[in-house]
């Protein structure tokens, strides 16, 4: 019998973002990808490159391939097959925003990005993970700040942001399942604790609009920082991700001063 879907945990710094949302913060956008096929996630999400589709369980694909893969995780997520994945939020925000996504990879040297970029999607600010190697950033992959500024690109792979900044261990399993060992001189192959799968990572990333302050939380704990006051207009949510990476909820706040 397939895992249920765990219920979604709240970052403790973010809390006010799912649940009991104060007059100061206005949710622009909430989507939990609960779509009923693949044609209505479409609807409300355009695309760059290769159109995003809807899976109905997340599959582990570990590494070496011998291992054997545990029981899939029922839910609904959107990949994006190596491409991009874009929705107008048909406003434009300049006041303190909050962008959370819950995200995970099925297997190793992935990566995925969340960006909250202008309405023409040339510019803006947003967060990467990548999964590297099982023996990398103790199997979590690493993640950071992007400055985004770009009006030359149609795929995947020229969608990447202009400048990447410090890049941190995320502190959370690329695959929700802890690597415990790399074992041989194979630098792609691991062992997993395989026992106990700890969820999608919830990554959030606020930005303070009186100083550009951008400040990056991985499950509710702040792991990176950096002030840049060159952009201050956001009209688009833009998702860029391999095959394996599934993302599961996108939640855009704002606040009302």
């Amino acid at each position: 019998m397939n895992t249920p879907k765990p219920l979604y945990r709240i970052p403790l710094l973010a809390i006010s973002i799912f649940s009991a949302i104060t007059h100061a913060e206005t949710i622009v956008l909430e989507d939990d990808m609960d779509y009923a096929n693949t044609s209505s996630l479409r609807s409300k999400w355009s695309s760059i490159n290769s159109s995003p589709s809807l899976a109905s369980e997340l599959k582990f694909t570990p590494l070496p391939l011998s291992l054997e893969n545990p029981i899939p995780i029922s839910g609904k997520f959107m990949l994006l097959n190596n491409g991009i994945a874009y929705r107008k939020l048909g406003q434009t925000i300049t006041t303190d925003w909050t962008l959370t996504a819950r995200v995970l990879f099925s297997s190793y040297r992935r990566g995925l990005r969340v960006f909250l970029l202008n309405d023409t999607g040339e510019e803006g600010y947003g967060f990467g993970w990548s999964s590297q190697n099982p023996d990398q950033f103790d199997g979590n992959g690493s993640v950071r700040i992007t400055k985004f500024q770009d009006d030359d690109y149609d795929s995947w792979n020229t969608f990447r942001g202009s400048q990447d900044f410090e890049a941190v261990n995320s502190g959370h399993p690329v695959t929700g399942y802890k690597v415990t060992a790399t074992p041989d001189s194979d630098q792609h192959n691991a062992n997993y604790d395989m026992t106990n799968w700890h969820d999608m990572m919830t990554a959030t990333l606020t930005w303070d609009a009186s100083s550009g302050q951008l400040t990056l939380f991985i499950n509710g704990e702040r792991v990176s920082s950096h002030q840049d006051t060159e952009f201050n207009r956001f009209s688009s949510i833009y998702l860029r991700g391999n095959t394996s990476a599934y993302f599961d909820k996108i939640v855009l706040t704002v606040s009302d001063h």
